[in-house]
């Protein structure tokens, strides 16, 4: 779908929950005007709701307050209504320190926005959509992972995705505007400490992007958000729920060789090409970014193929199953999450090739993903993932491999795997036998040059 349907559909669709936000000029407060098509309660996250202050419902010149903390009893609203209110950003900031809530990074405060945006209880229609409209003003600028929906400093996502909507952050940030193969993305950094310039900042994160959309053939999410802020250690997250942002922290002593020797950019900018998918599956998501950062860097000439195959050669034996784990769906540990989900993945790659002679491998899978609109943004129930996989690989392959691997207790013969492909683990990476059975196959899937 075009920017231009996307934004025409938007546009043609009535929002069932609008939100007018009007930040304090210290940042400390935010003042929300909501307007809901219909709703008995309000909620909004749990850990937040003690910073939700003077809940009012507005008719015409006269406001009511709503008695609690949370939820709010919201009578007389089944045919629509306005509710005014506040939230204390900095006071939450402080208290939670959490970027999945609120934190701060210095002068700028990043949260996701669903800590404070009031919203009905209960499931919301299918469909149904918010807008939310963040006014800024000179040196203070809101971002957001959530579509643009070309109004000035206004955006759409999913209703029921709000509750984990995209990182977004509210103060003195520089933003650009990049292309990642013809999709345009957003670079946010905010101001800090550090051995590296704004530019090269830049330069770097738009790096990544276009290495991620160089393997799947375009980025998967437009308009996706990288927020780069100051971090006491280097972190990376990323949050969908109807757009996508990846949170990067940059230590303050960190170099461009820090950065450039970096896997964690990569690797979350692989999580936007997988839907989000039921908490037992999660090992899919990891495990996917794990396997994938490594080949995507890889494929671009930023990491060699010894460093690869030897970092695969020492992992994947942390994902070995323990007793009483009956799958992958059912062992939840960082091990299976991280390398047995990686196994899967490296399988499902091998067996793709193989099978087509070269000709699909994983990428093709993924892009027919893509092209159905999973993505980050959107959650999708695990048979529906499988199904797009095989429908890109063109053969039952996904599908078979998952039942394997997820819901009975199976081990790989890793030695026998390796030897296959002539892979010899070494200190410093690993020695290739290019003599060995399947050595054109482990070539083909970090070489640089197209399957």
């Amino acid at each position: 779908m075009s920017t231009l349907l996307a934004l025409a559909l938007l546009a043609a669709t009535p929002p069932a929950w609008s939100y007018d936000v009007s930040p304090s000029n210290d940042l400390s407060e935010l003042a929300v005007e909501a307007s809901f098509t219909s709703a008995s309660r309000l909620e909004t996250d749990g850990a937040a709701a003690p910073f939700v202050r003077d809940v009012q419902k507005v008719d015409g010149d006269k406001a009511t307050p709503l008695k609690g903390t949370g939820p709010w009893e919201l009578p007389g609203c089944a045919r629509g209504c306005r509710v005014r209110y506040k939230f204390q950003l900095r006071a939450a900031a402080s208290r939670l320190n959490d970027p999945d809530e609120v934190t701060a990074y210095g002068a700028v405060l990043e949260s996701s926005p669903g800590a404070w945006l009031l919203r009905p209880t209960g499931d919301p229609p299918a469909d149904a959509r918010y807008r939310l409209r963040v006014r800024s003003r000179e040196g203070v600028r809101f971002v957001t992972g959530l579509p643009s929906t070309g109004d000035l400093d206004t955006w759409e996502g999913p209703a029921d995705r709000i509750s984990m909507s995209p990182y977004s952050a509210l103060g003195p940030l520089k933003v650009t505007t990049r292309s990642a193969c013809a999709q345009e993305i957003q670079v946010a950094i905010a101001p800090g400490r550090r051995n590296v310039s704004d530019e090269e900042l830049l330069e770097w994160a738009t790096t990544g992007a276009r290495q991620v959309c160089d393997y799947l053939g375009k980025f998967p999410v437009p308009g996706a958000l990288i927020l780069l802020v100051p971090g006491d250690r280097g972190f990376g997250k990323t949050l969908g729920g109807g757009g996508a942002t990846t949170l990067f922290g940059i230590p303050s002593d960190a170099d461009s060789d820090d950065l450039q020797g970096s896997w964690v950019l990569v690797h979350e900018l692989t999580h936007t090409a997988l839907p989000a998918l039921a908490y037992r599956h999660h090992w899919m998501e990891e495990g996917l970014a794990t396997y994938l950062e490594p080949v995507v860097r890889a494929r671009a000439g930023a990491l060699p193929p010894e460093k690869v195959w030897g970092d695969l050669v020492e992992g994947l034996p942390k994902g070995e199953l323990r007793a009483g784990e009956d799958g992958l769906d059912d062992a939840p540990r960082w091990g299976p999450t991280y390398w047995g989900g990686a196994l899967f993945w490296l399988k499902l790659d091998l067996e793709i090739r193989r099978h087509t002679k070269g000709e699909r491998s994983l990428r093709e899978a993924l892009r027919a993903v893509n092209a159905q609109g999973g993505t980050i943004s959107v959650g999708w129930p695990v048979e529906k993932v499988l199904a797009a996989l095989d429908k890109g690989a063109g053969f039952a392959v996904a599908e078979p491999l998952y039942r394997a691997m997820a819901t009975r207790r199976s081990r790989t013969n890793l030695e026998a795997l390796w030897k296959a492909l002539g892979v010899r683990a070494e200190s410093d990476g690993a020695e290739f036998d290019d003599a060995a059975p399947e050595a054109a196959l482990r070539r083909a899937v970090t070489s640089r040059t197209p399957p």
